[in-house]
Formats: structure tokens, C-alpha cells, sequence
């Protein structure tokens, strides 16, 4: 599934608090070719928890002067030059919005088993 990024920001401008939203956070992760040992990927079977990754998701919209936060994973054998996942954090400040973006994606890779067929 291919997610638009005017979309996702479309979807937090409609559904957030204009007067506290400065700035958009958006990360879209895809299948690489080349592992990081330079080894050529013909695939990525992803997996995850989707009830962990909505905990997430709510856990970090409740973070200071946060007034969006998406967390999307694509499943199952994504090929190379698939998205993997997109995930918006949204709010006031950068001070507010980058912090939490950091966490947010360490707890999601964190969250993903991902196995590289070779």
C-alpha cells in the first residue's frame, strides 16, 4: 500500500488544532536493495503487532504541544522500493514535534520483525 504524503498531510490539517500545528514530521521507509553488509535484498518480510503499534500511537499524540501522530506498517513480503512504513508526528514547535519523532521510530523499528530474503 502506497501512502501520499499530501495525503497524510491533508489528514492533519483537518484534523488538528490549526492554531498549535507548526510543524509536519513525515518519515516513509522502503525496501532497500543492498543490505547494510552490501549483501543485494530481493525482498523484506515484515511483521508486526497492530495493537502495539496503535498503544504507540496514543501513547505519543498525549506528548506536549504533539497534535498528531500516524504510525502506518505494510505487512507481509514487501520488494524493493515498497514502503515498509510512513509515520507523521505533528504539533507547535520543532523542539515539540522532533524529540518525539525520534522515540516514536526507535519504539516502531523496535516493534517490526523484519527478515531479508537474499
Amino acid at each position: 500500500m502506497i501512502t501520499s504524503v499530501d495525503r497524510l498531510i491533508q489528514e492533519v490539517t483537518h484534523s488538528s488544532d490549526l492554531d498549535n500545528l507548526g510543524m509536519i514530521l513525515i518519515h516513509k521507509g522502503i525496501v532497500r536493495g543492498k543490505s547494510r553488509s552490501g549483501e543485494s535484498i530481493k525482498a523484506l518480510e515484515v511483521r508486526c503487532d497492530p495493537e502495539k503499534i496503535e498503544e504507540l500511537e496514543q501513547q505519543f499524540s498525549t506528548h506536549p504541544g504533539i497534535e498528531f501522530v500516524k504510525v502506518i506498517v505494510n505487512t507481509g513480503k514487501l520488494q524493493v522500493g515498497d514502503e515498509i512504513m510512513s509515520i507523521v508526528v505533528a504539533g507547535r514547535f520543532r523542539e515539540d514535534v522532533i524529540p518525539t519523532f525520534q522515540k516514536l521510530l526507535e519504539l516502531v523499528k523496535q516493534n517490526i520483525e523484519e527478515k531479508e530474503i537474499t
